[in-house]
This record gives structure tokens, sequence and C-alpha cells, in this order.
């Protein structure tokens, strides 16, 4: 079993010390590594503290609607660019070992949806790739399973990844950029449907790196069976029952490690959040060899926030930020059909979106100035708690005692 957990870097990308860092780390002994999504900057900062105190390495692992090129926007996380949250994170990683990575890059991810014509989507995702290689990403995660009604066709997504598999193995050769690519082309679901679409991506992609000479991926993202909605996770890998209509974890798991480890290809596990520790210790035993927690961050600095806010006398400014973050109705992405939660639970869900606005800002003055706090002693505040919920999933994942 030890060789379905080792990190074999494709040829070359031992030359990018991070990279390297890496797998190093992850054939030193039975472990899952880490994806950190930048759903703010004090999650940024906590990641990158942790990666320095504790000498490990983590990804960072930037959506396109989190981090974008200006031309395009930018991103909800302090309008950030890519060579932005890479001048902010190399800044701070004394050590060297924090990955910049791209997650979910690719046509119609971006902040404009699932709009524009497959060529401006394509357009505008090979731009954004572009951007992401000069600002020095470690890895590129292209995912061609967004496609809005009207454009699907059976082999789109699997011609648009190659596309741009293509076009960034070719920018950072000519750039002499050392770079490693995440490659996918399914809607994360709950479901674990088979092997099929996973296998033919793979078979796919070996035929065209026979013909171009392009480094395999290090990683593949399949369906283990996890999905986050509201603040749970409802897939099949921690229900205690079979769940009608998908395969059991026992059966699917031991599957899809056969078929990654025969591509050359290493697993990557989206969608990670709120699974319960036990379950996250079994990752490592499993050979899962890398895996995503994104909004459960987020949230765990917002219930900091309003733990602050409820704890020393401001609950109106409380009231005012659940306010803020249900209005932006970024909530319903997140809400189950037929869901109980209340507005309350819906603006707690929401509430990381918020947090680079400019009616966050003033309130949060509004905030220090009545309880007493200056703006790094909040942070600080908010970055310790969320150190904590980054170092269950390290201890869970065996990469720290």
């Amino acid at each position: 079993m030890g060789g379905d957990r080792v990190i074999a870097l494709p040829a070359g990308a031992e030359r990018n010390p991070r990279l390297a860092a890496l797998a190093a780390q992850a054939n030193a002994w039975p472990s899952t590594q880490i994806g950190v999504g930048v759903v703010s900057l004090n999650v940024v900062d906590a990641a990158v503290e942790i990666a320095g105190h504790h000498d490990v390495s983590l990804m960072l692992i930037a959506s396109r609607r989190q981090v974008e090129m200006a031309e395009l926007g930018g991103g909800y996380v302090a309008g950030l660019t890519p060579q932005a949250l890479a001048t902010h994170v190399r800044a701070r990683d004394r050590r060297n070992r924090v990955l910049v990575c791209r997650d979910h890059g690719g046509p119609w991810q971006g902040n404009g949806g699932t709009t524009g014509t497959p060529e401006r989507a394509m357009e505008e995702a090979q731009a954004s790739f572009l951007a992401d290689l000069e600002a020095g990403f470690d890895i590129l995660h292209i995912d061609t399973s967004a496609c809005p009604a009207g454009h699907e066709s059976g082999d789109g997504p699997q011609r648009r990844l190659l596309e741009l598999y293509d076009a960034c193995w070719t920018a950072a050769r000519e750039g002499g950029r050392v770079i490693a690519f995440e490659v996918g082309d399914e809607e994360q679901s709950s479901v674990t449907d088979g092997l099929d679409q996973p296998r033919r991506l793979l078979e796919t992609l070996r035929e065209f790196r026979r013909d171009t000479g392009a480094p395999p991926p290090l990683f593949v993202v399949i369906q283990t069976g996890t999905k986050v909605m509201e603040r749970r996770n409802v897939g099949s890998l921690s229900a205690p029952y079979r769940i009608d209509g998908q395969m059991p974890p026992q059966i699917h798991l031991p599957q899809v490690m056969a078929l990654v480890r025969a591509y050359g290809a290493h697993l990557r596990q989206h969608n990670t959040d709120y699974l319960p520790t036990e379950i996250l210790r079994w990752h490592p035993l499993l050979g899962i060899h890398a895996a995503n927690i994104a909004p459960e961050y987020g949230i765990e600095e917002t219930l900091g926030l309003l733990a602050v806010m409820e704890g020393r006398g401001a609950a109106d400014l409380s009231e005012r930020f659940l306010t803020l973050a249900f209005d932006t109705r970024k909530w319903e992405k997140w809400q189950l059909e037929g869901s109980a939660g209340t507005d309350r639970e819906r603006a707690i869900w929401a509430g990381h979106y918020v947090f680079s606005t400019p009616e966050f800002a003033e309130l949060r003055a509004e905030l220090l100035a009545r309880v007493g706090l200056t703006r790094e002693e909040l942070d600080r505040l908010l970055v310790a708690r969320i150190k904590a919920a980054i170092l269950r999933h390290l201890r869970a994942f065996r990469v720290i005692a």
C-alpha cells in the first residue's frame, strides 16, 4: 500500500523547490496533503503561519471567483489578482513551503458565471491561466466541467481541457516556468457515478501527451462521495449507511485509487469540508493523496467575528453584519433543497463573501472603536481560530503529529 501514497513528480517538476518539498513530505510517511481555500486574507495568513511554524508544505488554492486578473474584474478576496496573491504569500513564506495554486481554472469558472460564448469563455480562461503563470503559481487546476445550457457536447469538456493544457504547458515551457497540472471535467457531486468519465479523460490525456511530449498531470479530480452543502458534508464518504444510487465508498475508493495509479496520476479530493475527524484519519490509510478544504475555514472566521461582536456588547453590529451577508444571496449555492436553515444560518454561510466590501470595512471600524481593539488584534483573534481548524485537518491527515 505504501506505493499508493507516493507522489511522483513529472519529469522536471523537481526543479520547483515547493513542488519538491510537497512530494518529499508526501513520501516520508503515509499522509494526505492539504489544499487550503483562499476564502479570505486571514485564511491565507493562517495557512502561511502554520507552514512556517511547523515547517510543512501546504497548498493555497484560489478559484477564479476568489482571485482573478484585473482585466477580468479581480476576485472577491480583497480584489486580489494572481500577482498580488503570489506577492503577499512570498513576502511571508520564509521557508518557501507554501504552494500557490489555481483552483477551478477553466471556461465559465470566473465571476461572469456561465455566460458568454464558448470562444469568449476559452479566451478568458487562457488569459487567466497565463496571468497565473506570470505570477509564479505552482499548480494549475484545469477544470472544464462548467458549461451553460445550449453549449453541451459529448466531448466538449475534454477538447477544451486539452486545448488549455497544451496552451499552458507551451507557455510555461517557453517562459521557463516549472509547474504541475491538476485536471478534472466532472461537476462536483455527492454521487459516485462510476469511473467511465475520468477513465476517458485520463486515456485521452495519455494519447495527447504521446503526441506533444507534455507532462502527466500531478493530480486528477475524481468524485469520492464528498459534497458540501450548508455546514455539512452530504456525500456518501462519511454516511453511516448506504445511500440509494451511490456506490459505497469502500467499493468505489479502491477502484479510484487503482485508476489513478494505472495512469501515473494522484487523487485530489475536493469538498473535504465538515468531515468528522475519524473519517479524516482514514484518508492517509486509504491512500488519498490530497484533499481540499475551503468554505469551512471561511465560516470559522465568520463565527469568530460574531463571537467578538456578541461577546463584547456589540450585538447590534453582528445584526448589521448578518444582514449584509444575507443580502448577498451567496448562501443560495450552499442551501439544501427543503432546508430548515434560519436566516442567521444562511447569513453565516455567506459571511466570508463580504469581508472585502466597503460596507464591512465601515462596520469593522465601528466595531474596533467600540470594543477597544486594533485591526491587528482583531485579525490575530480570527487567525487563531482559523489555524485551529487547519491544524485539525493537518493532524488527522498525518502531516503533523
